[in-house]
């Protein structure tokens, strides 16, 4: 535990070095460690907060769950590269992640209120694929392998010089601070563990909503038992093609001129059998058809405003909130009240 928080306490100290540039509405912000963390604060208390801002006295077991969630599945409140990349996001992209993804930043919806079964179901689909993708990369490194692939994309080809010609290329992946995939997956697997057992300790205190709460968790992990974690890696189906080249191209589309070029983008990124398929022109109205029913309408994906500049295809893919969770670190004073 001491070397935990003597590492918490380097990284920490690291963030304060510098600060991290943000495009707000036109304007170039320069966000630090202070201003990540009132963001984090803003985001994670969203809907449970008193007049004052700060959180409500005597909170239901449920909305703690979601705070502990949100916490959970952030980065650090110090990690303004992560905070400045969420404020210069698009509307758009920020509804996708709310409407489509259902991200725990976002989730409940405003105004929603929260049911315990519906939110049993989120945690117990959460934890159970979260476990059985852990579990599988601890053991399988071929798994591990093709994860890197489905989340980075294939690396791009380097041109040596020739003095360099016979040197061997490595290509390293990183995740959440590891370059090692299968002790990343070791490690979270035991912040997982520690998380559902802190979600569990809150269940007496349900009351009449435990019963609701168990059935929910019991369904979503019976519905995570039924992914096949190789398809989804894979990404064979069309709806995960299209959620990875938002997720990861969402800087480029918001450059886009129209929603032609933006289907046409989409397109030239799935995979070749699937390019190949809708080079038939009715299969393509057709699939133009389901981006416009179920992306543009419903996140209002659309152009990039009249005369903005466009951007170079060699942005750096951002990484998937959809599939990587950062971890649960105790705050301050949680440690200190134990």
């Amino acid at each position: 535990m001491d070397e935990d928080r003597r590492d918490e306490k380097e990284r920490r100290e690291i963030f304060q070095c510098f600060a991290s540039r943000a495009l707000v509405q036109g304007e170039e912000l320069l966000f630090n460690s202070a201003t990540s963390a009132r963001l984090k604060r803003q985001a994670v208390r969203r809907g449970f907060t008193g007049d004052k801002g700060g959180l409500r006295k005597n909170l239901y077991p449920l909305e703690r769950m979601v705070i502990r969630m949100r916490i959970a599945t952030t980065g650090d409140s110090y990690d303004h590269e992560w905070w400045a990349d969420w404020a210069s996001t698009p509307d758009w992209f920020k509804k996708f992640h709310q409407v489509i993804l259902e991200s725990w930043l976002f989730y409940p919806a405003e105004g929603d209120p929260l049911d315990p079964r519906k939110l049993g179901e989120k945690i117990g689909y959460e934890f159970e694929y979260k476990r059985r993708k852990f579990e599988r990369a601890i053991n399988d490194a071929d798994f591990v392998e093709r994860w890197k692939r489905s989340e980075s994309g294939p690396p791009e080809p380097v041109k040596l010089p020739p003095e360099l010609k016979d040197e061997e290329i490595v290509y390293h992946f990183l995740i959440d601070g590891f370059e090692d995939w299968r002790e990343y997956s070791i490690a979270s697997l035991e912040k997982l563990k520690a998380l559902h057992a802190k979600i569990l300790l809150l269940l007496p205190k349900l009351g009449a909503d435990a019963v609701l709460f168990t059935k929910g968790m019991s369904q979503g992990g019976e519905r995570a038992q039924a992914v096949d974690l190789d398809s989804d890696l894979a990404g064979r189906d069309e709806r995960e093609h299209i959620l990875r080249i938002l997720e990861h191209c969402y800087e480029l589309i918001a450059q886009l001129r129209n929603r032609r070029e933006i289907a046409d983008f989409i397109i030239a990124r799935l995979p070749d059998d699937r390019q190949k398929f809708l080079k038939n022109e009715a299969q393509r109205h057709a699939f133009i058809e389901r981006l416009r029913h179920t992306y543009f309408s419903k996140i209002d994906l659309g152009p990039a405003a009249r005369g903005m500049p466009r951007k170079s295809e060699k942005v750096t893919p951002h990484r998937s909130r959809l599939l990587i969770y950062t971890p649960d670190i105790a705050s301050e004073r949680e440690r200190k009240s134990k």
